[in-house]
């Protein structure tokens, strides 16, 4: 059934790449010349390329359903009606080029900046903690589980399955001191995998118990993996120590991601790639004489210039943290206590 869905989906991108790729010369009401070729055969390349990094884990074929099948033919759609759109349309002016320019930042946000969500799309969940060592020295409650500066290390024996990522259920931050309340711990992630029989490092996790996103974390390990160990450890700076204090009530192994649409992001591509055709070398912006123009293009230049000079300033303090400087009143979570600055 798997490589039934596969074949039909490379017969369907062919189709839908070969029909983007020639309708320029249909619109244009033109014969069909190489490049037209050349863009059926780029697309639907593109496509399958993006595709077998995009579901690396555990792989195209592997679990490919009709989920999968109609996203990847939808990807396809989306990308060949906007190279189709760009080539017949482009020279036509911004009235023509902006919704087709909107349709594929919205695309983008889709297809690109929710991969993680068609590629985890078919993963099957276990519970973590079904694994964990009766041995280990973890604070239990009822459905819960408490780290400390004591109690910091987890162990998880005979898992033999494959996991592909690690999701963190119902972190709760037990610090209780008010400047804690943004902490962070990391854990120490050690495995055994089919291609390693001893315990191997395969990175650190960084968790904010205050950041959603850094609660889960992809892993690259070999096969079915046999134990699974982590070590958690505060985080600490010159000016700041968070102690490990967090109760969870589970760690869940390969958990699909959720759908994020985020519409900040979305309007961002929106913009850059408007930025992109405007700034293209046959663009009149290159053209014109900003400076030696009427009085509304040199403010129009002054007021460009203010505003990466702004950038310049602003983005240093935008996070605290990247400015250096710590006061009483300002950063205070990497304040000294003593120093003015």
């Amino acid at each position: 059934m798997q490589g039934m869905m596969l074949v039909l989906a490379f017969i369907t991108t062919a189709l839908l790449s070969a029909v983007c790729g020639l309708a320029p010369a249909f619109v244009e009401r033109r014969s069909v010349r190489t490049r037209d070729l050349g863009w059926v055969a780029g697309l639907w390349a593109a496509i399958w390329v993006f595709c077998l990094c995009a579901y690396h884990r555990p792989g195209l074929a592997e679990g490919f359903d009709a989920f999968r099948l109609i996203a990847i033919t939808a990807m396809c759609g989306w990308a060949g009606v906007c190279i189709a759109a760009l080539r017949a349309f482009g020279r036509r002016g911004l009235r023509f080029v902006v919704p087709v320019l909107l349709v594929a930042a919205l695309g983008a946000e889709v297809f690109v900046g929710n991969v993680a969500y068609f590629n985890t799309h078919s993963y099957q969940p276990f519970q973590l903690m079904d694994y964990l060592d009766p041995n280990v020295n973890v604070g239990r409650g009822t459905g819960t589980y408490t780290l400390d500066e004591d109690r910091s290390y987890l162990r998880f024996l005979e898992i033999d399955q494959p996991i592909y990522n690690l999701h963190i259920d119902g972190l709760v931050n037990d610090d209780t001191d008010p400047l804690h309340a943004d902490s962070a711990l990391f854990f120490k992630i050690e495995a055994t995998d089919e291609a390693n029989s001893e315990l191997n490092t395969f990175g650190t996790w960084q968790v904010g118990t205050q950041a959603p996103r850094t609660h889960t974390i992809s892993l690259d390990l070999t096969g079915n993996v046999g134990t699974l160990t982590l070590t958690a450890s505060g985080y600490s700076s010159t000016y700041a120590q968070y102690p490990v204090a967090v109760t969870m009530t589970g760690i869940t192994a390969n958990t699909p991601r959720a759908m994020n649409f985020s519409l900040l992001r979305c309007v961002a591509v929106f913009l850059a790639l408007l930025a992109v055709y405007g700034l293209r070398p046959a663009s009149g912006l290159w053209k014109r004489r900003w400076l030696a123009g009427n009085v509304c293009d040199r403010g129009v230049a002054l007021v460009l210039g203010a505003v990466m000079a702004a950038f310049v300033i602003v983005v240093p303090f935008w996070q605290p943290g990247n400015t250096g400087l710590a006061t009483e009143h300002y950063n205070t979570a990497y304040w000294d206590g003593e120093s003015t600055v």
